[in-house]
């Protein structure tokens, strides 16, 4: 931050003499110089409009209007005018409007302006919150350590009819905004692409962008070829207005011998540096259909529409993958046209697959339908609306007819997205590991099944906790004959029984429980009717140590079909298995025997100290908290004094930490202060702040949790 307006010179919107006008909608109040426009965070629902260029250049620095917890509701017209050189350097929400909440912001021309901030930062707007953004235009430069577009931040309202032309750096941003939440028409952008996560109009939310174009000669790094692209002798002069036909060029637009301006501006935006422009014009064959086993040989000519000569890569992908490349090297002007090397079919399955032409300036995308076009078969899920646990290794699964190695894709669509497109085909059943681990019991979340971009399933599942979802039984899982109840081996596959009840007897025995280890132990019960009782299928099985007063061996959990008995001491113990129907036991085991590994609890004669150097440590006790206590009483008579001698300095209380709370916290950084990242393996800061990156910040966006939001 360079500085405030001095005290002395602070304006206020509330003194008549600052501001002509009433500040309604009406009779807005009328800003006419940069000292102005700062006081527009004094009355945040009034009316403005500007009634002259401003140079904010003349202010030591601008503090954004609004923010989270005071937004600007009003409107603001620039009503044709100017704001330039104004530099803004801020933390969060950062903009010549920190937050905008419902309000309307038209007619703005911000020229060579330089915006600083590290989250939802944007020169117009940081965050706009159901507002509305008119015939607005930015050039100049955006610098933000998260997200940040030229024009908006972080968009969850309407922009309209409005360009950037300038330079946007962030780890994620966009030339219009740099998330999206909200809907974005009629915009452009001619802006250089710094990173992998820097789109020309946003990061995130393309399906609500509608008629805009981005230069893809200035934007030629990008990873998202999304919206409209065009070449910049296609943006630049009278052609434009064909070029970009979704434009209002009757009242809203006009063109210039650079880019296109709005109507009511008097300046245009920068001309464009002399550059190559690599477009292709034509490419064969033009989405042929043919036979598996058939080769199909492309060929694309590239015109350089430029004013510059260049060499560059041409590339082919077919289905996803590099194909072949080739070199290219063009005169301003002049068309060449390239063979790749012939794309095999031989192993194909029938149906279409997508190749594309590239140059850095340009792509055009083409498609192969092989034998019928489409894959002959259906996929179905086992559940129709599935439960899936809270876990790594969830599992989707079900089956199909579609031939072998025909490969799916599974989505899942809810507050967070997750899928797998790595599942191939291998007969008559399909399965998908998804993990699933982080996501909060009861998400609902839509599921799609498709192969090709053939949509097999759609239907809805939700999240549930692991202990509620049985596992189904393994076909060759013993069966009960003679037995009462079978102990079965779950480390075992198939499960295996070790154990059994016959005539209210056990034989066998139960696996030793290793030290802080678990075994885990299914159970299977049938009683003297016959009916068989398997946990997991209406019953539950359960497991009780009878531990007599003396200290627990074992810690066991019970998993509904499982039950996890875990060492905690060494030596033998009884346990009782049971197995439950909404709570009743409906079965009970007699006593079984069960080994544990690891040293013997500790004894009672053990830990009992003799009685003298109890009556020793006893007087030792009283003396130490007789003294203690004094001190302390000493010591909140002193604590009170200085307390009360700084709320009379400051005219207010301030909350103070008890003395023995900064004792203990010093004492834990004793311990802790020898903890040292590098000694935690796989743990490093860096590692750590690359990892919640961009996808982890669009996450948060998704899922609410924005530190800020709750302010």
């Amino acid at each position: 931050m360079i500085g405030f307006i001095s005290a002395t010179d602070t304006v206020s919107a509330t003194d008549a003499s600052v501001f002509e006008g009433a500040g309604t909608a009406d009779d807005p109040y009328v800003i006419e110089s940069a000292e102005q426009l700062q006081a527009v965070s004094d009355e945040l629902d009034a009316h403005y409009e500007l009634g002259a260029d401003l140079d904010g250049g003349e202010l030591e620095s601008f503090e954004p209007i609004g923010d989270r917890r005071s937004p600007f509701t009003g409107s603001f017209d620039g009503a044709g005018y100017v704001i330039s050189n104004l530099q803004i350097d801020a933390a969060e929400s950062v903009g010549l409007f920190g937050v905008l909440s419902g309000g309307h912001v038209h007619r703005v021309t911000l020229e060579d302006v330089s915006v600083t901030g590290s989250d939802e930062v944007g020169a117009l707007v940081g965050y706009n919150n159901d507002g509305t953004i008119e015939q607005s235009s930015v050039t100049g430069q955006i610098n933000a350590e998260m997200v940040g577009g030229g024009l908006v931040g972080y968009n969850d309202g309407s922009i309209v009819d409005s360009y950037v032309v300038g330079e946007v750096y962030a780890e994620v941003g966009g030339g219009i905004a740099g998330d999206n939440d909200g809907s974005i028409s009629a915009t452009y952008t001619a802006v250089p692409i710094s990173d992998e996560w820097v789109s020309p109009t946003t990061t995130a939310g393309h399906d609500d962008v509608e008629n805009s174009y981005w230069d893809s000669v200035v934007g030629a790094e990008t990873n998202f070829w999304v919206d409209t692209w065009l070449l910049t002798p296609d943006m630049t002069g009278s052609g434009a207005e064909s070029t970009m036909a979704d434009f209002d060029f009757d009242e809203t637009w006009e063109t210039t011998s650079s880019y296109p301006r709005l109507a009511f501006q008097e300046t245009s935006p920068p001309t464009p540096d002399a550059t190559a422009a690599f477009a292709i014009t034509d490419v064969e064959p033009d989405s042929p259909t043919i036979t598996a086993g058939e080769s199909v040989s492309v060929e694309v000519t590239v015109h350089n529409r430029g004013d510059r000569s260049d060499t560059q890569t041409v590339r082919l992908e077919f289905d996803g993958d590099e194909h072949d490349t080739a070199t290219l090297s063009l005169d301003a002007d002049e068309t060449q046209s390239v063979s790749f090397d012939p794309i095999e079919t031989d192993d194909l399955l029938d149906s279409e697959y997508d190749y594309e032409v590239q140059t850095e300036h340009d792509r055009l995308e083409q498609t192969v339908s092989v034998g019928e076009g489409e894959l002959d078969g259906d996929v179905t899920l086992d559940a129709d609306e599935p439960e899936l646990p809270q876990a790594e290794d969830a599992v989707l699964a079900g089956e199909t007819t579609l031939p072998d190695g025909a490969e799916l894709s599974i989505r899942l669509r809810g507050e967070m997205f997750v899928h797998n497109d790595d599942v191939t085909v291998d007969g008559s059943e399909w399965e998908s590991t998804l993990d699933l681990s982080y996501l909060p019991v009861d998400t609902e979340f839509e599921i799609t099944v498709s192969s090709r971009d053939e949509t097999h399933v759609e239907t809805t599942g939700v999240i549930v906790d692991p202990a509620d979802v049985a596992d189904e039984p393994d076909d060759d899982e013993p069966e009960l004959e003679d037995e009462e109840f079978i102990v079965l081996d779950r480390a075992q596959e198939p499960f295996e029984t070790v154990a059994a009840v016959e005539d209210s007897e056990w034989v066998g025995s139960i696996p030793t429980v290793p030290e802080a280890d678990n075994i885990s132990l299914g159970a299977k019960a049938q009683l003297e009717d016959g009916e068989i009782l398997e946990p997991g299928r209406g019953y539950e099985l359960a497991a009780e140590e009878l531990t007599d007063g003396d200290e627990p061996l074992l810690e066991i959990e019970s998993y509904v079909d499982h039950v996890h008995l875990t060492g905690v001491w060494g030596g033998e113990s009884e346990v009782v298995f049971a197995i439950q129907a909404d709570g009743d036991v409906v079965y009970e085991t007699p006593p079984v025997t069960v080994g544990v590994e690891g040293a013997e609890p500790p004894s009672t004669a053990d830990e009992q100290p003799a009685d003298d150097a109890v009556d020793e440590d006893d007087d030792a006790t009283d003396d130490d908290v007789a003294d203690d206590t004094a001190e302390a009483s000493e010591g909140d008579d002193e604590h009170a004094d200085e307390v009360g001698d700084e709320e009379h300095a400051d005219g207010e209380g301030d909350t103070r930490e008890d003395e023995s709370a900064s004792t203990d916290s010093e004492e834990t950084d004793d311990v802790t202060a020898e903890i040292d990242a590098d000694d935690i393996p796989g743990f490093t800061g860096v590692g750590a702040l690359a990892g919640l990156g961009a996808i982890g910040y669009c996450l948060r966006r998704r899922l609410g949790t924005d530190s800020t939001a709750s302010e």
